[in-house]
């Protein structure tokens, strides 16, 4: 089965012309509790690193370092985790666009116990106004494939999205939100995800800067 977590991260930002985390602090509170997560980010030319730790409810914490480099229509990831109890993962992706939208990409994961995986990516991106939008397919190391949409518009400090990933056995994992600023570099919001047993939760969010 394809790594579930894996593909739900690639459908949030795939092919990204800027690292996706930005310095600043997010709590999520859901059901089983908060989740804080406080990131880091230094830039230099054409590359940005971003250090983020997340501590969830339970009280454990896992970082991941995050190394984002682009030029022209090429975009490089890497990153590490460090999980509770020391054990570490970590994945290396390159994307390729055409100008047009389109871009091909491959993602080296290897997770904590050592193993590596490859998979591939073929996705487009739009944006039109203050709308845009991500979808593609992930190709596992057994062939297998996933679909992801992701779509959000934002304007005038308001902003909305959603995001699915689509399985190969007819399951889906979906997620929706809205949110607002509400002062210099705080954005607060709401959302729902659905997970592939059609089990619903409600999490609010806020952002701050540091």
């Amino acid at each position: 089965m394809m790594n579930d977590s894996l593909v739900w991260s690639l459908a949030l930002a795939l092919l990204t012309p800027i690292a996706p985390a930005i310095a600043g602090t997010v709590t999520v509170t859901g059901p089983k509790g908060t989740t804080t997560s406080t990131a880091n980010a230094t830039q230099q030319g054409n590359s940005r690193t971003v250090n983020r730790a997340t501590t969830g409810p339970n009280g454990n914490t896992t970082s991941v370092d995050s190394t984002y480099t682009w030029e022209n229509n090429q975009l490089e990831i890497e990153r590490k985790y460090s999980w509770p109890g020391g054990q570490t993962s970590g994945s290396q992706s390159t994307y390729q666009g055409d100008g047009q939208g389109n871009y091909t990409g491959t993602v080296n994961t290897t997770n904590r116990r050592g193993q590596t995986n490859t998979y591939n990516v073929q996705g487009q991106r739009q944006r039109t106004g203050n709308a845009w939008s991500n979808q593609g397919t992930v190709t596992g190391p057994q062939g297998q494939q996933t679909g992801f949409q992701r779509q959000g518009s934002c304007a005038n400090g308001q902003c909305s999205g959603q995001r699915a990933v689509n399985f190969g056995d007819g399951s889906q994992r979906q997620g929706t939100g809205e949110g607002q600023r509400t002062a210099p570099g705080t954005w607060e919001g709401s959302g729902q995800v659905t997970n592939r047993q059609g089990q619903t939760q409600n999490r609010t969010w806020r952002r701050s800067p540091q």
